[in-house]
């Protein structure tokens, strides 16, 4: 057997662990990275979710919309990676 073919039968067997620390004496830093996770499910039920609440008023939400998204492009975030 190849060196290649032995390669492809073993990637999906690759386990890939990631550890990080963060060390920090800021507490706003610390607050930060505490809320990463509410932050990104809070991004993701206003982009997927909160149009709803405005789809059947007389209320013009588009302009509103489109700035949301102009704001998380400006930031380059996809929020569809950060929550799974």
């Amino acid at each position: 057997m190849s060196l290649k073919n032995n390669l492809k039968l073993t990637y999906n067997k690759i386990l890939i662990i990631m550890k990080a620390i963060f060390e920090s004496d800021e507490e706003i830093e610390i607050k930060r990275l505490a809320k990463s996770t509410d932050m990104a499910m809070c991004l993701w039920e206003i982009v997927h979710n909160g149009w709803r609440e405005f789809k059947h008023t007389d209320y013009d939400y588009e302009k509103a919309w489109d700035k949301i998204r102009d704001i998380i492009s400006e930031y380059n975030i996809n929020i569809d990676d950060l929550v799974d």
